[in-house]
């Protein structure tokens, strides 16, 4: 006898928490927004996994209940080299540098233009190789404590 979770097939549909009981386990198994989901103790939706890939931000155009989780990943293919990103609770965060394919890592590559706001987390440096642009209406905030060089 198989046992079956409540799902759908519906694309980009998430589950409202309202309807469901802490740790109650949905899936969505359409192959376009697949997603494992359940209800946290705060009444909260958490999405498990697996990691978004796509053009589009996960959730951009929801079927049920809107928003994106903190910790939840997308692969932005819309991107060349793709890039993972994790939702920080407030915006999409890029998670790793851009390393060349040979050499095993030994050249890290970072873009010449800035085309979305950056924030520092406090206690972090962080470094450029410039000359670096930053695009028209994109703020780059170095927090209290931090450091950002451009060499």
């Amino acid at each position: 006898m198989a046992i079956q979770l409540k799902r759908s097939s519906t694309a980009h549909k998430r589950p409202t928490p309202s309807a469901m009981s802490a740790g109650e386990v949905l899936v969505n198994n359409n192959a376009a927004s697949p997603g494992l989901f359940f209800k946290g103790s705060d009444g909260a939706l958490v999405k498990a996994g697996p990691v978004h890939i796509g053009s589009s931000a996960p959730n951009a155009s929801p079927a049920g209940q809107s928003g994106v989780q903190k910790g939840e990943q997308w692969l932005d293919t819309s991107v060349t080299p793709n890039k993972l990103k994790v939702y920080d609770g407030t915006q999409w965060v890029s998670t790793t540098p851009t390393v060349s394919e040979g050499g095993q890592g030994a050249i890290l590559q970072n873009l010449q233009t800035i085309d979305a706001d950056v924030t520092l987390t406090s206690s972090y440096n962080g470094f450029s190789v410039g000359p670096v642009a930053v695009d028209t209406g994109v703020t780059v905030t170095v927090s209290a404590g931090s450091t950002w060089h451009i060499i």
